[in-house]
Formats: structure tokens, C-alpha cells, sequence
């Protein structure tokens, strides 16, 4: 199952990227988030900022503006410090889940990236 979603990311000079993403989770995810895997293009800053700083945070989020605004490379949303991990998580979000990467796999036009959940929350009900 893919779940459309928002990644954040830091580079190593500490600039925050942005970025909408649909990882690919299992059917139990919402209930037992442990891995998942994300596929983003060799060119993208989410994939260069995961080869320096292999961590970040997935995020659900209901905010229709702030995904077209990811998708544009625009959005310039509330973040706070993430717990777990060396990043930051949106501010305002349905739920959050900071995640290390496990493996990642540069051969093809789209990395395959394994990560693992280090750190989850919930901030408020999707719906």
C-alpha cells in the first residue's frame, strides 16, 4: 500500500528539505509502523540528503496546500525539533514517524531506500 505523505530531511550543512512522498507501507502500518521504503528519483534533494544524513521523518498529513506547496519546493512550514533522530518533524501534522535508513540502493533511476521507525507520534486525528 502507498501512503501519500511528506518527508523532511537534512542535508549535511543542516538545510531542511521538504517533499511530498508516497512511501510504500504494509497493510498494518498504522497500527505496527516498524519499516517502510521510499523511492525517490537519484536526482531529488530527499535522495542526497539521505546519502548524508541517513535519517529523517515521514509525516500524515491532511493539508492539502502544504502538499502542492512540497511539490513546487515552496513550502515553508512550522517544524520542530525531531526526538530520535538528527532532523526536525512538521509542527502540525496528523502523525509523525522518525526513521533511520536501513539500506539503500542506488542502482536503478529510482533509489529503493529500507528504513526503519525509530520514533513515532500523533499530534491530531486525520479526519
Amino acid at each position: 500500500m502507498i501512503l501519500e505523505g511528506i518527508v523532511t530531511t537534512t542535508g549535511r550543512e543542516g538545510r531542511v528539505n521538504v517533499a511530498p512522498m508516497g512511501p510504500i507501507v504494509s497493510e498494518g502500518f498504522a497500527d505496527d509502523p516498524r519499516t517502510f521504503t521510499l523511492r525517490p528519483f537519484q536526482t531529488s534533494r530527499t535522495c542526497a540528503n539521505l546519502k548524508e544524513n541517513p535519517c529523517g521523518v515521514l509525516h500524515v498529513v491532511d493539508d492539502a496546500l502544504l502538499l502542492a506547496q512540497a511539490t513546487l519546493g515552496i513550502a515553508e512550514p512550522p517544524l520542530a525539533k525531531a526526538a530520535r533522530v538528527d532532523g526536525v518533524r512538521l509542527a502540525d501534522c496528523c502523525r509523525y514517524y522518525e526513521f533511520v535508513v536501513d539500506r539503500l540502493d542506488d542502482a536503478e533511476e529510482r533509489t529503493t531506500i529500507e528504513a526503519r521507525v525509530v520514533a513515532c507520534g500523533r499530534i491530531r486525528d486525520f479526519f
